[in-house]
């Protein structure tokens, strides 16, 4: 799908583009950088007589950049970054902050159910985000994306 999107807009002349997920998994994230590098190369072998550019990111791409100062370096999905985010922007939706939870993932290790690891869903420790922490990563998220732009 996204490969379909991206076509269509350098059918209709744009030639810089910025794909930004609000989810950073790893296979989804390898699924969009790979259909932009398809289009960046197809682009560049009919030698298009202006250059293609597509950056493939995540807005936690620049949240982790913060793990230093708000989280631990396992943080992770529902973790202090991301819950700390939501409160601040929709805090009716954390219901309690749950508890802390650091699954060891078997490294190198192709895994087919990786979510087995944390039953939980917390890769990270919820109970130490907060809705100051999250107004200070979202505004350094939005600092950075339009930084790129």
């Amino acid at each position: 799908m996204v490969h379909e999107i991206l076509s269509e807009l350098i059918r209709n002349g744009f030639r810089r583009i910025i794909v930004l997920s609000g989810h950073a998994g790893n296979s989804h994230m390898v699924a969009l950088r790979l259909a932009a590098q398809d289009i960046v190369i197809k682009k560049d072998e009919a030698k298009a007589e202006k250059k293609t550019r597509i950056m493939v990111l995540s807005d936690y791409d620049f949240a982790k950049e913060l793990t230093p100062k708000y989280a631990s370096e396992k943080d992770g999905h529902a973790g202090t970054l991301e819950t700390s985010r939501v409160m601040s922007i929709k805090p009716e939706l954390i219901k309690a902050k749950g508890s802390s939870s650091f699954p060891e993932m078997p490294r190198f290790e192709v895994v087919a159910h990786p979510e087995l690891y944390f039953p939980s869903g917390v890769n990270g420790d919820p109970t130490a985000a907060s809705a100051e922490k999250g107004q200070k990563i979202n505004e350094y998220i939005i600092e950075q994306v339009a930084k790129l732009v």
